[in-house]
């Protein structure tokens, strides 16, 4: 009777712990987010591509230039640079600039017809007691999520109900998504449901010790990197064009160029990332990642990457991308934020061989 009470208990432990795993695998794939444009509305959590998404008419980009738009400059980062920056680039409406205090001192002086806002948030679109919509944000390391993100909304049209509140119609328009680096995701999913037990703290922070060098934050969350986001998404909207992830994008003439051109690469992206757990797994060799690549690369840091898209050089450089389950590998130009090159593929977390061979047959 003992040895069978003491079977049944660890197969129960045992199946507890497959339980946690597979969690740790779900929360993962809700987690796993990074900068690129999406302009479509959103079907499920997610990125400035969007995986799911409708496609705006070309009412929705006529109403939305005209509009005043407020852009809420993060907490933390310089007013003056982020002003002068976005002002130099941004084209497509009316543009101004408040601090995060005086966005949430008066949020519904900033939203109404007329006006859009973009702000960088977590969390989604809610509606309080009065009809009133805006960006609700979440403790998300608390609740084992994680979002960061800008976001593009505007209200489309207003009405007054029965009681007398007004309703607003919002739309959110666009967004632009970065990346967690893999201290922070590793954080997030340690965090969440099922994670808390000392059994899983004690086990996560072993393996933790492997990236020390790590600070939580985002691997993509620069002023150079920003720059190219906003420039593509100021270029979109001008053209009133959609912006799909699923849909590859492939520029011939500008990949061509890459066979005498320098491509760059930033070496965040030598880490790879165990896919279930979330932690880090190995950090490549610069000749491991790019043994496929036959023209001429550079891996640096992105320091070196951000000032020279500052300084205005023409370059191109690689990006990785991971939107939920959905792997983007992008090569933008760094004067004019085009992606010269976007392929997408699932259930995989980081740039692999094949990513690379796919690119240079693209090259050639």
């Amino acid at each position: 009777m003992q040895k069978n009470y003491i079977w049944v208990k660890l197969y129960l432990k045992k199946l507890i712990m497959k339980k946690k795993l597979l969690l740790s695998f779900l929360l993962l794939m809700s987690i796993q987010l990074s900068s690129q444009v999406s302009i479509g509305n959103i079907e499920s959590r997610s990125n400035k591509y969007v995986p799911y998404a409708e496609n705006h008419d070309v009412n929705d980009f006529k109403l939305l230039k005209k509009t005043t738009c407020y852009f809420v400059v993060p907490s933390g980062m310089d007013f003056e640079k982020f002003r002068s920056l976005l002002a130099d680039i941004w084209t497509f409406n009316e543009l101004k600039f408040i601090t995060t205090d005086e966005f949430f001192e008066n949020q519904k002086k900033y939203v109404g017809l007329g006006k859009s806002v973009i702000r960088y948030c977590s969390g989604s679109i809610i509606y309080d007691e009065y009809g009133y919509g805006t960006y609700r944000d979440f403790d998300l390391v608390e609740n084992g999520l994680l979002t960061s993100k800008f976001a593009l909304y505007f209200c489309k049209k207003e009405e007054a109900s029965k009681d007398g509140k007004v309703k607003r119609s919002m739309i959110n328009f666009s967004e632009i998504f970065f990346t967690q680096n893999i201290k922070l995701r590793h954080k997030v999913i340690a965090s969440g449901p099922g994670h808390k037990s000392s059994v899983f703290t004690a086990y996560a922070g072993k393996i933790d010790k492997k990236n020390k060098e790590e600070e939580l934050g985002l691997y993509n969350f620069n002023l150079g990197y920003i720059k190219n986001y906003f420039q593509q998404l100021n270029d979109k909207l001008i053209k009133g064009e959609n912006l799909i992830v699923k849909n590859d994008v492939i520029n011939k003439s500008e990949l061509k160029k890459l066979k005498t051109k320098t491509l760059y690469v930033p070496d965040w992206m030598l880490r790879k990332i165990n896919g279930t757990k979330g932690f880090l797994k190995e950090v490549l060799s610069p000749k491991e990642l790019m043994k496929k690549y036959p023209y001429k690369y550079l891996v640096v840091s992105n320091e070196e990457i951000n000032d020279k898209i500052l300084n205005k050089e023409e370059f191109y450089y690689l990006m990785h991308t991971q939107i939920y389950h959905m792997k983007l590998v992008s090569v933008i130009n760094s004067l004019t934020g085009e992606i010269v090159y976007l392929n997408m593929n699932s259930m995989v977390f980081n740039v692999k061989d094949s990513d690379i061979s796919k690119l240079v047959k693209e090259i050639k």
